[in-house]
């Protein structure tokens, strides 16, 4: 049985390795799944024993699925709350011109791909990652050795080798792929990775596609991005088991969802985690994806620039027995309550004010400290003080104020919720 080596990006140069093992391992769950062969990672490339080319083109399906999927859920979410349809934002290609001039223009013109103005960094992966089908196709052999490419090279590594028919070079990194080099505000030449990273186009369409699996919103200047931990893919790869790469795979699937869902700018961390929580649709609930650990990276856009201002790890998996509580049928109006706070505290810290946020929530101060006060209890901690300061700083229920946790019906429910937290803790002593 023939078998394919991908070789992986080294540590060296984070985010190529990143986004090119996240798409490998999409690749190896639909190879184990079909039972095609074996899959041996080295920690340098992987083994694919059977159909390679198959499961690669069953990876690039997935993710512009997903991809699909987000953006149909977008315009669904925001259509509902507005009345309209928001396309789902992406940073626009012409935010860097060399990024479009000499990046894109010449992929597109290297590839057949058509481009324009209106392209941003989603659009060209997803066409990226179309044209690697027709490759897949035309030329598997071609692609298959191509991936079998990564050589050290004086400023740094090549990904691939430059097409001998017309003697071009291998294409520069996009500056969306440069965040390990400026990562957390570093300046210009300040850097912490020296060397640069050249691409072919196939592994231009295979680094976009992970990218891409892993991108959730732009809200206002910021990039959300929601990826499994390195250390949980590398493992996943080394196990060379289905139930790891399964499990990476349902959090590819959903967890970039929960952003979109949650509909609120990501600054306070536990409020935001708990909303995201709360947001899980029941279909990904009930694949564990609320047990998965993830990595929750927000990157500014400003001065025609990408700057990390945060790379957060995140559990949902300790609010797994609140959320089951609040999101029975019954609950529905706690539940409702819950996520008017979380929205508005979170919203109202970014800056965006409403007179409805205020009216039910009070000042910001108030909000935070409730929300706060919710991220706790919602985890079992000091749960009928933290119930009491929620009913406390709750602006009075008069001259028409949208309900908030003053109201009886709300709090009876709250405390009922916190009295089984409460028991759970107990019994699990």
């Amino acid at each position: 049985m023939s078998r394919a080596e991908l070789a992986i990006p080294p540590h060296a140069y984070p985010s190529a390795r990143r986004y090119a093992s996240i798409f490998y391992a999409l690749a190896c769950f639909y190879h184990l799944h079909a039972q095609r062969g074996d899959v041996l990672y080295s920690g340098e490339s992987i083994g694919l024993a059977g159909d390679a080319v198959l499961s690669l083109k069953e990876a690039v399906h997935a993710v512009l699925q997903c991809e699909a999927k987000r953006n149909s859920e977008y315009l669904a979410t925001r259509g509902e709350r507005e009345g309209r349809a928001h396309a789902r934002p992406c940073p626009s290609l012409r935010l860097n011109r060399n990024d479009f001039e000499n990046v894109a223009r010449r992929l597109a013109l290297d590839t057949g791909i058509a481009l324009d103005e209106s392209d941003t960094y989603c659009s060209l992966f997803v066409k990226l990652g179309e044209w690697l089908l027709s490759q897949l196709d035309a030329n598997p052999g071609g692609v298959l050795t191509e991936l079998g490419v990564v050589r050290e090279a004086m400023d740094g590594i090549q990904l691939g080798k430059a097409p001998s028919r017309n003697g071009k070079s291998l294409y520069a990194q996009l500056q969306l792929l440069k965040l390990d080099k400026y990562e957390y505000g570093k300046t210009f030449l300040n850097l912490s990775i020296k060397g640069d990273v050249r691409f072919s186009a196939v592994w231009y369409a295979v680094v976009g596609l992970g990218w891409l699996s892993t991108y959730s919103l732009t809200a206002g200047d910021t990039i959300v991005m929601v990826s499994p931990l390195e250390e949980a893919i590398e493992a996943a790869l080394l196990k060379g088991g289905g139930k790891e790469l399964r499990e990476i795979y349902d959090s590819l699937h959903w967890l970039p969802l929960a952003p979109i869902y949650a509909n609120a700018p990501p600054g306070l961390h536990e409020p935001y985690a708990l909303l995201l929580a709360l947001c899980m649709p029941e279909e990904a609930v009930e694949a564990g994806v609320l047990g998965v650990r993830f990595k929750l990276t927000r990157v500014r856009v400003a001065n025609r620039a990408f700057t990390v201002v945060d790379e957060v790890p995140v559990d949902l998996s300790k609010y797994a027995m609140f959320v089951t509580l609040v999101k029975e049928s019954r609950m529905a109006q706690l539940r409702s309550t819950i996520e008017s706070l979380l929205r508005c505290a979170l919203r109202t810290y970014a800056g965006s004010y409403s007179k409805y946020c205020e009216d039910a929530w009070g000042d910001l101060g108030d909000m935070v400290s409730m929300s706060r006060a919710l991220a706790e209890l919602a985890i079992g901690v000091n749960v009928y003080r933290n119930a009491y300061k929620l009913a406390r700083l709750s602006p009075p229920p008069e001259g028409g104020r949208p309900r908030n946790f003053r109201d009886p019906r709300v709090m009876r429910k709250l405390l009922w919720v916190a009295s089984r937290l409460a028991r759970g803790l107990v019994i699990e002593a």
